[in-house]
């Protein structure tokens, strides 16, 4: 692999989610599916302080859990959305209920684009920007119009670029690289997924992590502890040479599975406003 070129970038972000309620002022969401089949969201508080706050069950499917989740966006009320794939490969779309906090029962949409079991690493920048790796490794890409209200109404899929052999995708999106950016698949690498179809180390993972999400704020990130899957906070040092993922707090353990939503760069002059937020530092920065 290439190891990239460093260059510090400026970016304008828009900050985390303000809590509903209590004496966090900022909060970053991070959601799990436990042994149980549970949906649950984590909250961490970021200001004032730093610690993980009362989580809460957003759904209970049980031994129906759906075998993919992932976010899909949040409503100006602060009701989020989120996409499942079923075990029949239907997607399903479905929205935080104001009232009760859980979710209500999902809405089937995207029929048109056949069974979604057949695409891997799904997720959502938001905004209905679902993207997803096919069995030949094509990043795909749909928009679905109706993603606030579940009406099924989209824009045509289409497959966008051969991906990074050995990669796992962590971001794409309207607003990120032409490819993706991902970890590998094998050994504890953060990558970038080059125009030249070759994965290029960017930053290094601890070596003990797995399921890493992508980006919730500037250089900050989720991942699963391999050794009792505790929910993991890590951060991005950048003095680094090159910049090293660090652990931070150390939340819950019996996850399974974890997602958060996308980070969003809201300065769209700068020279990284395509890029995820872990990219300020890299070799396109100039």
């Amino acid at each position: 692999m290439t190891l990239l070129l460093l260059a510090v970038c400026t970016v304008t972000a828009t900050p985390a989610a303000v809590a509903h309620s209590g004496e966090c002022a900022i909060v970053e969401q991070v959601y799990g599916v436990d042994q149980t089949g549970d949906l649950i969201v984590q909250p961490f508080c970021i200001k004032p302080g730093e610690s993980y706050l009362p989580a809460r069950t957003l759904a209970s499917f049980g031994a129906n859990v759906p075998q993919q989740l992932f976010y899909g966006g949040q409503l100006p009320d602060l009701t989020v959305i989120i996409y499942g794939v079923g075990a029949d490969g239907t997607l399903r779309w479905y929205r935080e209920n104001g009232s009760t906090g859980q979710l209500d029962p999902g809405v089937a949409v995207g029929s048109q684009f056949g069974d979604w079991r057949n695409y891997q690493y799904l997720q959502s920048a938001g905004g209905g920007d679902l993207s997803g790796i096919d069995a030949a490794g094509r990043l795909w890409r749909w928009v679905h119009l109706g993603w606030q209200d579940g009406t099924d109404q989209w824009a045509e899929g289409e497959p966008l670029e051969v991906g990074c052999p050995g990669t796992r995708p962590v971001f794409t999106g309207r607003n990120g690289p032409q490819r993706f950016v991902g970890v590998a698949v094998v050994g504890p690498s953060y990558l970038y997924c080059g125009h030249d179809g070759q994965a290029h180390l960017a930053s290094v993972l601890p070596a003990g992590v797995d399921a890493m999400t992508m980006a919730v704020g500037p250089g900050v990130s989720y991942a699963l502890r391999r050794s009792d899957s505790r929910l993991t906070r890590l951060t991005l040092d950048v003095e680094a040479k090159p910049p090293v993922w660090r652990t931070g707090a150390v939340g819950r353990p019996g996850f399974v599975a974890i997602f958060t939503g996308r980070s969003i760069v809201t300065d769209q002059t700068s020279p990284i406003y395509r890029y995820e937020w872990q990219w300020t530092w890299y070799e396109d920065c100039t």
